[in-house]
């Protein structure tokens, strides 16, 4: 069954419902700071939450305590993301599917967001895939990011689905583009890659751009290699740099503080989204907070964007850097310090306007549940 945004099923929502989250692994992980930043806004809007974090280093029985204080919640949300050729809870491929198992052991109704689930290998439910299907059909409700996801979903399980976007963080930015950049020591044309080096992201495809294009642009990674991972890739593409001539216009900042993301922001005249495959939607959706003009790659879950606001995203192929290039050349000249398109985005998917559509799914996944 699938219910759009914004349409509560069964009536209105009661005043008030306890709503749990459980957060695993490392809290700078985009999947654990979606699960954090929502737990919050439905703190301020005045539901009785718990919002739980369990380390990655947490034992079994730590684990299973931290479940047992979600037991009273009349809905848990979990945030699963894609970990090979299954799914692992927050941060954690090595023991997320292990938890994931726990959870649905200890807890009565969950509610499943699953993060790039179009990206995964599936087969039939019996095949030595069928985690996915038990963790699905266990499930009270699932909420996923575009029609294809929901589609593959609906081939496990016949609960409650959702199709949504991902929310947009309450964030200003309190530096001017000049003082953030003077602070940064960066000057000129300032494009960024935000978020985690990995292939998928396409970092490469940007770094292939930098002698392509007609203007001189610096690039800067606001990020490093995935936590606890290997920097065999960001070596790679720092290596491919220095060969080409361009390394002194590529800036790579590693983790970055919530001070520093900030500066990084603000110093940025083009943000690109320049992925190959299921996008790393927290990136984008940080972007789109504070108004920045965005290059993106036209992949499905991007593309959609169009349809809330035309021309709120700039679009190119995915993995032509002449494309790219040929984009950052036309809208870097003049570029503003925000879009009024890209602000007509914000206010669509605010986190607090997506929360209280969050609160009607929950509703009328637990009706639905009720009712077999």
């Amino acid at each position: 069954m699938h219910t759009p945004l914004g349409t509560p099923a069964g009536g209105d929502r009661r005043a008030t419902m306890k709503v749990g989250y459980l957060n695993y692994g490392l809290p700078q992980h985009g999947v654990v700071r979606y699960g954090s930043y929502l737990a919050a806004e439905m703190a301020r809007q005045g539901e009785e939450v718990t919002d739980v974090h369990v380390a990655s280093n947490a034992s079994p029985r730590e684990y299973d305590d931290a479940l047992r204080s979600l037991a009273h919640c009349d809905v848990v949300h979990l945030q699963l993301r894609r970990a090979f050729r299954t799914w692992a809870l927050g941060s954690d491929a090595r023991h997320g599917t292990r938890l994931i198992e726990r959870a649905f052991a200890l807890l009565p109704r969950v509610v499943l967001t699953m993060h790039d689930f179009n990206n995964a290998e599936f087969g039939p439910i019996d095949d030595g895939l069928n985690t996915i299907a038990r963790q699905l059909q266990a499930a009270v409700g699932v909420i996923v990011f575009d029609e294809h996801e929901r589609r593959a979903v609906q081939q496990y399980s016949g609960v409650p689905t959702r199709e949504t976007f991902p929310f947009v963080e309450d964030r200003c930015l309190r530096l001017a583009k000049d003082a953030a950049k003077a602070q940064l020591g960066l000057s000129g044309a300032v494009v960024t890659v935000l978020g985690f080096v990995f292939p998928r992201k396409g970092h490469a495809v940007a770094l292939d751009c930098l002698n392509r294009c007609a203007i001189a642009v610096t690039l800067v990674f606001a990020g490093g290699s995935p936590a606890g991972g290997s920097d065999q890739f960001l070596n790679k593409l720092a290596t491919k740099a220095r060969k080409r001539g361009v390394a002194q216009r590529l800036v790579v900042t590693g983790y970055l503080s919530e001070p520093d993301l900030e500066a990084y922001l603000a110093a940025t005249d083009l943000a690109l989204c320049p992925f190959l495959a299921s996008p790393a939607s927290a990136s984008l959706s940080t972007w789109i907070s504070v108004g920045k003009p965005v290059i993106a790659s036209a992949v499905p879950q991007l593309l959609k964007y169009a349809a809330l606001q035309p021309d709120g995203l700039w679009y190119v192929e995915p993995g032509n850097a002449d494309e790219l290039a040929q984009a950052i050349d036309r809208h870097i000249v003049n570029v503003p310090d925000t879009r009024r398109e890209v602000l007509a985005l914000r206010d669509q998917l605010h986190i607090r306007r997506m929360a209280r559509e969050h609160l009607d799914f929950y509703s009328h996944a637990l009706q639905v549940h009720a009712s077999r």
